[in-house]
């Protein structure tokens, strides 16, 4: 068989699987215990955030391991919403964007939010000249994704971030699940770009495991409280 639904979920590599199992098998201590097998855990998982930041070009610090992307989605626009629902509550989407970002938006709707959904032409490219038309006083934050899912849509995000430049409270999230593999990274993580959605499964990774870039300073609430670990 020939597969070419990649963009939907892709093959583990066997390094990577191998690398999974052994992990599991041999260091599963919680990282947050103090104990040997515990603080072995941390090293690791300090390594790995270590080696995302390397490939991204950021600080170790900026990264944050989830379970996916659409928890990374949820994460971004609710945790956006409710850390600066005090200075406005006011969203902009792409009008194509995936389901766990338009769906999470439809609960901020609920919430009082407003949501306004930026065009895309016929080849499907978000205008940057629209998006601009769309932000007002209470927009908080812009999510549009590096790569479409379905036609595969490079998005102007270098152009957006330039006009975001000039709005510097709005947070900007870039869903770059589809990115990974296909787009340098330096084409689109520009130094505006506040938030960005990993995952794992779609670049020959485990399903269940993804990571979000949050840049300092930015602020972002908890998706799900009463534990520290990720």
């Amino acid at each position: 068989m020939i597969y070419f639904d990649h963009s939907a979920t892709s093959p583990i590599y066997p390094e990577s699987l191998n690398t999974y199992v052994q992990t599991s098998q041999r260091i599963f201590g919680n990282p947050s215990s103090l104990h040997d097998l515990g603080n072995q855990a941390h090293r690791l998982l300090q390594r790995a955030r270590e080696q995302v930041a390397d490939y991204l070009s950021v600080s170790q610090k900026e990264i944050f391991f989830t379970s996916g992307g659409t928890e990374g989605n949820n994460w971004v626009i609710k945790g956006t919403a409710l850390a600066k629902k005090s200075f406005g509550k006011h969203v902009i989407l792409s009008s194509i964007e995936h389901p766990s970002v338009t769906e999470s938006a439809k609960q901020l709707m609920e919430l009082g939010f407003e949501i306004s959904y930026a065009p895309v032409n016929a080849q499907g490219f978000v205008d940057a000249v629209a998006l601009e038309k769309l932000i007002n006083k209470d927009t908080i934050l812009v999510s549009i994704m590096a790569v479409n899912n379905e036609i595969g849509a490079i998005q102007p995000i270098k152009e957006i971030s330039q006009v975001l430049s000039a709005y510097p409270s709005i947070h900007f999230h870039v869903d770059a699940v589809q990115s990974v593999g296909h787009v340098d990274t330096k084409v689109w993580l520009t130094p505006r770009v506040d938030f960005a959605t990993f995952s794992a499964h779609k670049f020959h990774g485990p399903r269940g495991v993804g990571f979000i870039f949050w840049r300092h300073g930015r602020k972002l609430a908890p998706l799900l409280t009463g534990g520290g670990q990720e």
